[in-house]
């Protein structure tokens, strides 16, 4: 009945029994209000992905508006049968796993053959069984799912597992170091079993945590987000770095303090100004504070400026010999090479199975080739590009002016995020764009990982 009624048959007012009883029906717990809005959009993420895995064949047995394999339920106090169906299902992926990297080794296998096309018999065969051990998982699996249907599995509870989903996320939340995008992080691998090294975020779980943020984002209120630490950085002309900034610094930043007083105190009257110590930590993950640090790719000096960044953000000495391109090109072709060749070997049945082993391998040691004479040129690029010493990027003053500068716009096209801002420093905004997010590369994860770690340890130095 709705509680308007209630109240029209009581107009002298309501007997202190039913106000009690009225409040514990309507009252939201803390956590229910706290967490409403990220379960709502986690939820139907799940329940999306769920569906999609049911057709294209990724299905491993997750169930439930946590999408969670059994294994995980049971370790979260779940009472849930596994059947044998569900074992036999995940040894067969796990064996069919097994035989595709087998034929991916060799497909890269320099070794010697004990006869003509052993790599290509063995990547054939390895294909052949892999394709079979896929399908009877396939099976299983579908098997597995009629007979939940006929049990009870308390996966299948939303009740239960909205509460166990709160309760995920309240635990997760608890870390003061934790941003929204690493709690999120920390729920789904929790939740799919994932090893966490260090930080929560990783190329596992990005893509999740990517689309939760942006919808939480989106739609929540401005009460809703305040419960949430976003590691945003507004830039304020009139701001003061925390004085305790240049101890924060240590040893290896200490040398280079002087010319990064300087060009914050110019980047404050000009440009979008960043905390000093973010800006320091994003040189130790680059460079380790040494002024002629070169990457494997070409990026050089304390900040790890590309050469084609470089001379965009007007920097005049900067080494770019012809042949920088052609080892970018090299590489690039070695990316599309192995790409199609994992390609092929995805198609190879009874009919071709030996043609298109053959042919894969082939575009895999093309692969190999095309990145083994990148890595040589690059090598000879950091070697030339040290006995010239002539680059504006292995300058001190210089690498710190632009990096700072070319950070400061990272940094005001990202509003302020940080997360976003390292990210379009090392992978570039682009890569932003295409994401919508932090990409899923290791390179890019780890090093967005790595500053906010040395940020906060810096944080930490400063307050004492």
């Amino acid at each position: 009945m709705p509680f308007r009624k209630i109240l029209q048959r009581f107009p002298y007012g309501l007997p202190v029994s039913l106000i009690l009883v009225v409040f514990f029906l309507t009252a939201v717990p803390v956590a229910q209000a706290e967490y409403s809005l990220l379960k709502d959009i986690i939820v139907a993420w799940n329940l999306e992905r769920h569906e999609r895995s049911l057709t294209d064949g990724s299905y491993r047995g997750e169930e439930g508006i946590l999408r969670i394999r059994p294994e995980v339920a049971r370790s979260l106090g779940l009472n849930i049968p596994i059947y044998q169906e569900y074992l036999n299902a995940t040894n067969q992926l796990k064996q069919a796993d097994k035989l595709k990297a087998k034929a991916v080794r060799a497909m890269t296998s320099q070794g010697k053959e004990w006869f003509p096309g052993e790599h290509v018999k063995t990547i054939a065969e390895s294909i052949l069984q892999h394709n079979e051990f896929m399908r009877r998982g396939q099976v299983s699996l579908t098997a597995y799912r009629l007979r939940l249907r006929q049990t009870a599995d308390e996966r299948l509870d939303k009740k239960i597992c909205s509460q166990i989903l709160e309760e995920l996320l309240a635990g997760c939340f608890k870390t003061e170091a934790y941003n929204i995008r690493d709690g999120l992080a920390c729920f789904y691998n929790r939740c799919q079993d994932v090893d966490e090294d260090n930080w929560p975020l990783n190329p596992v779980n990005v893509r999740f945590v990517n689309h939760v943020f942006r919808e939480f984002t989106e739609r929540a209120s401005d009460q809703e987000r305040k419960r949430f630490n976003f590691d945003k950085h507004f830039s304020d002309s009139r701001s003061i770095p925390n004085p305790g900034w240049r101890k924060a610094m240590g040893r290896g930043g200490s040398r280079h303090l002087e010319i990064m007083e300087t060009v914050i105190g110019a980047r404050r009257q000009t440009g979008y100004c960043i905390d000093p110590l973010l800006f320091a930590a994003l040189i130790r993950q680059e460079s380790k504070f040494n002024p002629r640090a070169v990457s494997y790719v070409g990026a050089a000096g304390l900040t790890q400026i590309m050469p084609k960044t470089a001379i965009g953000l007007g920097m005049k000495r900067i080494f770019a010999p012809a042949y920088l391109n052609e080892a970018k090109s090299l590489m690039g072709r070695g990316r599309k090479l192995s790409a199609r060749a994992m390609a092929l070997i995805l198609e190879i049945n009874e009919k071709n199975s030996l043609k298109y082993a053959g042919r894969a391998r082939q575009l895999r040691q093309k692969s190999r080739s095309c990145k083994r004479k990148a890595r040589d040129l690059y090598a000879a690029y950091k070697r030339d590009l040290l006995m010239d010493g002539n680059d504006d990027r292995l300058d001190q003053h210089k690498a710190i002016e632009f990096g700072f500068k070319y950070f400061g716009a990272m940094m005001k096209t990202q509003g302020g995020d940080i997360s976003l801002a390292l990210a379009s420093y090392n992978a570039g905004p682009q890569r932003i764009r295409q994401y919508k997010g932090i990409p899923p590369y290791p390179e890019t994860i780890s090093f967005r990982n790595r500053v906010l770690g040395y940020y906060r340890e810096y944080l930490r130095r400063a307050e004492k």
